[in-house]
C-alpha cells in the first residue's frame, strides 16, 4: 500500500510540474509578444527612436506624418500595423472633406496576426495651400467599412512641380 501511495503522489507531482511548465511557456509567449514594441529596430529606412502608441490600444500606429506637420507631395506615410491581409489604406482630405488623394500599401508583417511596418507615398495636386487630414485605416473583411481609422491633421503645400508641364 505504501508503494501505491508513493506512485500516486509521484504521478500527481509530475502532472502539476507539466501543468506549470505549459502555463509558464504560454505566459512567457504572451509577455514576449506584447514586449516586441519596445525593441529598437532599424530596417528599410525606419527607426524606432520615437516613442509610439502602445500596441494594445490600436492595430494601426502612424509615425509619419506627425500631427499638424507641414507636408508636400509626395506625403510619406509610415508606421506599424496588424491588420487583415496587411493592407493599409490612406487618403488626404481637404478641410472641407474633399478627397485630394488616396492610396494603399502593405505592411511587412512576417505572419498573419503579427505587426509589420508600412510605408507609402501619397501624391496630390492642389493650387493653394491648406489644412487637411490624413486618414489611415483598414477596410473591414466583413463588410468593407473603414475600421481602426487614425486621423492626422496636416498643413499641405502646393507641389513644386504643379505648374510645370
Amino acid at each position: 500500500m505504501k508503494n501505491r501511495t508513493y506512485s500516486v503522489t509521484l504521478i500527481v507531482i509530475v502532472v502539476i510540474a507539466i501543468v506549470l511548465l505549459v502555463g509558464g511557456f504560454i505566459y512567457y509567449r504572451a509577455i514576449r509578444t506584447s514586449d516586441l514594441g519596445s525593441e529598437t529596430v532599424q530596417r528599410d529606412g525606419f527607426s524606432d527612436d520615437q516613442e509610439s502608441t502602445p500596441r494594445e490600444k490600436a492595430p494601426i500606429i502612424v509615425t509619419l506624418p506627425q500631427s499638424n506637420q507641414r507636408v508636400g507631395s509626395p506625403i510619406i506615410i509610415q508606421g506599424e500595423a496588424r491588420v487583415f491581409e496587411n493592407t493599409i489604406n490612406y487618403r488626404l482630405l481637404s478641410e472641407s472633406g474633399e478627397v485630394l488623394a488616396e492610396g494603399f500599401t502593405t505592411a511587412d508583417a512576417p505572419d498573419v496576426g503579427t505587426w509589420g511596418r508600412f510605408r507609402g507615398e501619397l501624391m496630390y495636386e492642389v493650387d493653394t495651400e491648406g489644412r487637411g487630414v490624413i486618414e489611415v485605416f483598414e477596410e473591414s473583411a466583413r463588410d468593407g467599412s473603414e475600421i481602426h481609422k487614425v486621423s492626422i491633421p496636416v498643413r499641405y503645400t502646393v507641389p513644386s512641380d504643379f505648374f510645370k508641364g
